[in-house]
């Protein structure tokens, strides 16, 4: 293999985890309040699909919680 295709498997395999692992928060945060309903695969991705009756407002608000310092931490990286 030529260096230019090992790069770009790199890159492939790189974002491809990152999907599995961002998608794999969502997932995560639904099972732990109970809302998961099914996993959606569409177009080139895939989405967590939740029971949003079920939800209450809380639900929804400490997803917000836990964006701010996860934003501020990629920020840092970046």
């Amino acid at each position: 293999m030529n260096k230019r295709f090992r790069q770009y498997i790199g890159i492939v395999i790189a974002i491809v985890t990152y999907y599995v692992v961002h998608e794999g928060a969502h997932l995560i945060c639904a099972a732990s309040f109970g809302v998961f309903k099914q996993i959606i695969f569409s177009g080139i991705g895939m989405e967590i699909d939740v029971y949003r009756e079920k939800m209450e407002d809380s639900s929804w608000n400490s997803g917000e919680l836990y964006s701010a310092p996860r934003e501020s931490v990629n920020g840092q990286i970046k």
